[in-house]
Protein backbone atom coordinates (compact mmCIF):
# COMPACT_ATOMS: atom_id res chain seq x y z
CA UNK A 1 0.00 0.00 0.00
CA UNK A 2 1.49 2.96 -1.37
CA UNK A 3 0.35 7.00 0.32
CA UNK A 4 2.17 9.20 -1.53
CA UNK A 5 1.71 13.17 -2.45
CA UNK A 6 2.04 14.43 -5.58
CA UNK A 7 5.06 14.56 -5.49
CA UNK A 8 5.76 11.20 -5.86
CA UNK A 9 3.51 10.71 -8.37
CA UNK A 10 4.59 13.49 -10.51
CA UNK A 11 6.61 11.76 -12.64
CA UNK A 12 6.55 8.17 -11.10
CA UNK A 13 3.49 6.02 -12.42
CA UNK A 14 1.47 3.97 -10.37
CA UNK A 15 2.99 0.52 -11.79
CA UNK A 16 6.43 2.10 -11.30
CA UNK A 17 5.91 2.90 -7.61
CA UNK A 18 4.53 -0.63 -6.88
CA UNK A 19 7.43 -1.90 -8.44
CA UNK A 20 10.04 0.17 -6.85
CA UNK A 21 8.35 -1.02 -4.09
CA UNK A 22 7.68 -4.66 -4.58
CA UNK A 23 11.80 -4.99 -5.18
CA UNK A 24 12.21 -3.74 -1.12
CA UNK A 25 13.00 -6.03 1.66
CA UNK A 26 10.99 -3.05 4.32
CA UNK A 27 8.66 -0.37 3.88
CA UNK A 28 11.17 1.99 5.38
CA UNK A 29 13.73 1.20 2.04
CA UNK A 30 11.31 1.46 0.29
CA UNK A 31 10.00 4.85 1.09
CA UNK A 32 13.75 5.86 0.72
CA UNK A 33 14.18 4.37 -2.55
CA UNK A 34 10.89 6.56 -4.04
CA UNK A 35 11.73 9.62 -2.40
CA UNK A 36 15.32 9.74 -4.13
CA UNK A 37 13.59 8.46 -7.75
CA UNK A 38 11.19 11.11 -7.02
CA UNK A 39 13.79 13.48 -6.44
CA UNK A 40 16.07 12.52 -8.70
CA UNK A 41 13.10 12.81 -11.57
CA UNK A 42 11.95 15.75 -10.18
CA UNK A 43 15.51 17.01 -10.90
CA UNK A 44 15.51 15.81 -14.55
CA UNK A 45 12.16 17.75 -15.30
CA UNK A 46 12.21 20.87 -13.31
CA UNK A 47 14.38 23.33 -11.81
CA UNK A 48 12.85 22.72 -8.39
CA UNK A 49 10.63 20.15 -6.48
CA UNK A 50 7.52 19.69 -4.76
CA UNK A 51 6.95 18.42 -1.18
CA UNK A 52 7.50 14.48 -1.66
CA UNK A 53 5.42 12.50 1.37
CA UNK A 54 5.10 8.77 1.37
CA UNK A 55 3.88 5.96 3.55
CA UNK A 56 4.39 2.54 2.47
CA UNK A 57 2.65 -0.43 4.25
CA UNK A 58 3.39 -4.30 3.02
CA UNK A 59 0.22 -6.02 3.60
CA UNK A 60 0.28 -9.77 4.04
CA UNK A 61 -2.77 -11.99 2.96
CA UNK A 62 -2.36 -15.68 4.30
CA UNK A 63 -5.64 -16.58 2.47
CA UNK A 64 -5.60 -18.40 -0.90
CA UNK A 65 -8.03 -17.08 -3.83
CA UNK A 66 -10.90 -18.60 -4.54
CA UNK A 67 -11.27 -21.55 -6.83
CA UNK A 68 -13.84 -20.82 -8.94
CA UNK A 69 -12.04 -17.58 -9.90
CA UNK A 70 -14.62 -15.54 -8.26
CA UNK A 71 -13.67 -12.04 -6.22
CA UNK A 72 -13.89 -12.07 -2.80
CA UNK A 73 -16.42 -9.41 -0.99
CA UNK A 74 -16.16 -7.37 1.48
CA UNK A 75 -17.54 -9.69 4.40
CA UNK A 76 -14.33 -11.65 3.43
CA UNK A 77 -12.48 -8.97 4.34
CA UNK A 78 -14.48 -8.31 7.62
CA UNK A 79 -13.51 -11.93 8.53
CA UNK A 80 -10.11 -12.06 7.29
CA UNK A 81 -9.44 -8.41 9.21
CA UNK A 82 -10.99 -10.17 12.45
CA UNK A 83 -8.74 -13.37 12.68
CA UNK A 84 -5.61 -11.55 11.72
CA UNK A 85 -6.46 -8.82 14.87
CA UNK A 86 -8.86 -9.65 16.91
CA UNK A 87 -12.43 -8.53 17.06
CA UNK A 88 -12.58 -4.85 17.41
CA UNK A 89 -11.56 -2.89 20.70
CA UNK A 90 -13.23 -2.69 23.41
CA UNK A 91 -13.61 0.89 24.50
CA UNK A 92 -13.04 1.13 28.41
CA UNK A 93 -14.58 3.26 30.97
CA UNK A 94 -14.55 6.76 30.82
CA UNK A 95 -11.94 8.46 32.89
CA UNK A 96 -13.90 9.17 36.26
CA UNK A 97 -13.21 11.77 39.02
CA UNK A 98 -10.60 9.78 40.84
CA UNK A 99 -8.25 9.41 37.77
CA UNK A 100 -5.14 12.01 37.44
CA UNK A 101 -5.71 12.40 34.20
CA UNK A 102 -8.62 13.83 33.95
CA UNK A 103 -7.85 16.89 36.02
CA UNK A 104 -7.50 20.30 34.36
CA UNK A 105 -5.18 22.55 34.82
CA UNK A 106 -7.67 24.97 35.98
CA UNK A 107 -8.36 22.89 39.04
CA UNK A 108 -5.05 23.10 40.20
CA UNK A 109 -4.14 25.76 42.86
CA UNK A 110 -3.40 29.35 41.15
CA UNK A 111 0.07 30.86 41.67
CA UNK A 112 -1.74 32.75 44.49
CA UNK A 113 -2.57 29.31 46.55
CA UNK A 114 -5.75 30.19 45.44
CA UNK A 115 -8.46 27.40 43.67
Amino acid sequence: LIVASDGIFEFITNQEAVNIAAQCDSPIIACERLVKHAYNQWLVYEKRTDDITIIVCFLNVNKDPPKDGATGSTEDLVELAKNMYGNRPVRKTPRGVDDNLSSSIYDKENDNGEQ
